[in-house]
């Protein structure tokens, strides 16, 4: 049996010749790993490299070569980072690994939460190939996408491109009620002002609700395009703890029956990201929008903390007095006062830079009463929360248990998306030390 990588498929086959070799008799079956040396066996191949090695042998059309890529390099300065950014969106994700896959003759970039330099990229294409074609992975996904360029931008940036898209996860059979694209549509600045958004056949009319409130921060002209694409909303130092720069937001046409799908694609700018006194967490923590359902007091948040390091989580609160749990926090970072789950999804948001989160929220199957409600999340295409499955999405958190969404008296369905962007605090004096603003782009909702 000659030396070779095996997937888990074989492992039966494996374990076979260990028996005949009777290393499971004196070892257990828990010694199938360290006997298969034995057996002419290197290592196993994980379910994720099965899931490369799986894909066509074949680069993707499009790549440039390790050859284009060193003579872009060549005069980067050494400490720039590394990033890649997909097209056709504004944003930037970091580049951790580069290694050399022979048989595929590749040369695969991927993801995660370190970040390579001009230096260790140099360093990781010395002896590959010069006609290597240069491939882009997101992990965890592990999918081909094709670099087509890489440029200099200078400001300490050396950006990848690829052509391709984020992968998105919206459940089949939904309608879509919401659907903005890459938008250059400028919002109203005045009170009850509209504006309207069409893009793939869904047309959306659109209100600034915001009232002049100087005590409360509020602003309707706190709402302008954002720069390139997308809406900004801007936190001065007006705004105390507790309050919102804008209110804003557009009904669906149909409610569905249960389940509603959120994308959309979110940057914070300068943002404060020092704890406020009284709140109990050492971040701020804006809220992003309130999908509303049923009747008016279920209040619903989808929002974020943004830690001191600038990192920032996702989480969802559920509010409602008519609900087994008033207020129930289904979140990642550490800050949560239920269940106390651990960090997992980190959103580092790279300085100007969108990235993309999804919401898959699906009521109870008999209103406020079930208890079999369900929410899940993602960021950058991969999951980063099940509250239905303990350690989805690679985190070190328990299930979030049996819970509702709505009053036994709603309606089942979803009917509004609201923007209503509170910013963290518990007291006036704990607003914004700095003029600070969240945009927002690609506002995709739909409903079954």
């Amino acid at each position: 049996m000659s030396r070779q990588e095996v997937g888990r498929e074989q492992l039966q086959a494996i374990a076979d010749e260990i028996t005949r070799r009777r290393f499971l008799v004196s070892m257990g079956v828990g010694a199938a790993s360290a006997s298969l040396a034995a057996c002419g066996v290197d290592r196993l191949v994980t379910p994720a490299e099965q899931a490369r090695s799986a894909r066509s042998a074949m680069p993707p059309s499009g790549s440039i070569t390790v050859a284009t890529l060193n003579s872009a390099l060549a005069t980067a300065p050494t400490t720039e980072v590394i990033w890649l950014q997909y097209a056709p969106y504004f944003v930037w994700y970091a580049v951790s690994s580069g290694t050399y896959n022979s048989s595929q003759g590749e040369f695969i970039l991927r993801q995660g939460t370190s970040q390579m330099t001009v230096a260790s990229l140099k360093a990781a294409l010395v002896g590959v190939p010069t006609t290597a074609a240069v491939v882009l992975e997101p992990s965890p996904t592990f999918v081909a996408l094709a670099c087509n360029s890489a440029v200099d931008r200078g400001s300490n940036n050396f950006v990848l491109h690829t052509p391709s898209a984020l992968p998105t996860n919206e459940p089949s059979g939904m309608t879509a009620q919401i659907n903005t694209g890459i938008t250059t549509v400028a919002p109203s600045q005045v009170t009850n002002g509209t504006w309207n958004t069409s893009n793939g056949g869904v047309s959306n009319t659109w209100t600034n609700f915001t009232t002049l409130n100087k005590a409360q921060g509020s602003d309707p002209t706190y709402i302008s395009s954002a720069p390139s694409s997308g809406w900004q909303q801007k936190y001065d130092t007006t705004v105390p703890g507790g309050g919102n720069a804008v209110t804003f937001g557009t009904p669906f046409a149909a409610a569905g029956s249960g389940v509603l799908y959120l994308r959309s694609w979110v940057r914070f700018v300068n943002w404060d990201t020092v704890g406020r006194a009284g709140t109990g967490l050492t971040t701020s923590c804006p809220k992003l929008f309130e999908p509303r359902c049923g009747n008016s007091g279920e209040n619903h948040v989808c929002g974020t903390y943004v830690s001191t390091n600038g990192d920032t989580y996702i989480y969802v609160a559920l509010q409602g007095p008519g609900l087994t749990e008033n207020y129930l926090r289904v979140d990642t970072p550490p800050f949560d006062d239920v269940s106390q789950l651990t960090p997992l999804a980190a959103l580092h948001f790279a300085a100007g830079n969108y990235t993309q989160i999804e919401y898959i929220l699906t009521q109870e199957t008999t209103a406020g009463v079930s208890k079999d409600a369900r929410i899940e999340y993602f960021v950058n295409g991969a999951l980063a929360y099940d509250s239905a499955t303990p350690g989805a999405g690679g985190g070190a958190y328990p299930a979030q248990g049996s819970f509702n969404m709505l009053e036994s008296t709603s309606p089942k369905g979803w009917n509004y998306l609201l923007f209503n962007s509170t910013f963290g605090g518990a007291a006036a004096n704990n607003g914004p030390a700095r003029t600070m603003y969240y945009d927002i782009d690609q506002i995709y909702a739909s409903v079954k």
